[in-house]
């Protein structure tokens, strides 16, 4: 009758059993491992798609990906094993969700969330040339622009950078008249100068007497 019972109470409640077997301390663990798995993203310019490499994961963790499972692949250059993903498009939202399956545990030990840019298709435009410090001069942009957008951010960047350097060559000025001004030498010279010009004046009026 005991082992109808156990059966029964098994059969109703899977995940009580599972809790019972699951070594918490193991999955505690293992998340805390996940977190310390890092990634690179890269873009591709052939296909115009980006590509993510995962490191730093067990040998018996994988990820799972839009339903797929991608597990863990050598790299020579690396000296190491990593996951890598490709073909994912701009601007899209993605999902990574790191497992390891653990018997009667929960296999999620992590979840990776990422929106990836978008390629910004006027970051070559002459313009951007002499102004790569403008944020929509980047190669990659949270947001999809337009044309018609990025020609009327620009030519206002262009326009308030103008105004900016304007004012700044004007305060350089004063300033350097100021320190001119402010200087004791300036002083100096003007005495010297007045003097200079009241001696010569008066020999040149007694010279004049003279004749």
């Amino acid at each position: 009758m005991k082992k109808y019972i156990i059966l029964l109470i098994m059969f109703i409640f899977p995940h009580f059993v599972d809790a019972l077997y699951c070594d918490l301390n193991k999955v505690t663990e293992y998340k805390s491992i996940s977190s310390n798995v890092f990634y690179d993203i890269a873009f591709n310019e052939e296909t115009k798609n980006f590509e993510i490499d995962f490191y730093n994961l067990l040998d018996d963790m994988y990820i799972v990906h839009s339903n797929i499972k991608y597990n863990l692949i050598s790299n020579e250059q690396l000296g190491g094993k990593i996951i890598s993903i490709s073909n994912l498009k701009e601007g899209t939202n993605q999902k990574f969700e790191i497992k390891k399956d653990m018997t009667y545990c929960e296999n999620l030990m992590r979840v990776i969330n990422l929106k990836l840019p978008y390629i910004n298709t006027f970051y070559s435009d002459d313009r951007c040339t002499e102004n790569k410090d403008f944020e929509l001069c980047n190669k990659f942009l949270s947001n999809k622009i337009t044309k018609t957008q990025f020609d009327k951010a620009i030519e206002e960047y262009i326009e308030s950078k103008k105004e900016i350097e304007e004012e700044v060559l004007e305060v350089e000025i004063e300033n350097y008249f100021l320190k001119i001004i402010a200087s004791p030498y300036l002083y100096v010279s003007v005495i010297v100068i007045a003097s200079s010009m009241i001696i010569y004046l008066y020999f040149y009026e007694r010279k004049q007497d003279l004749f």
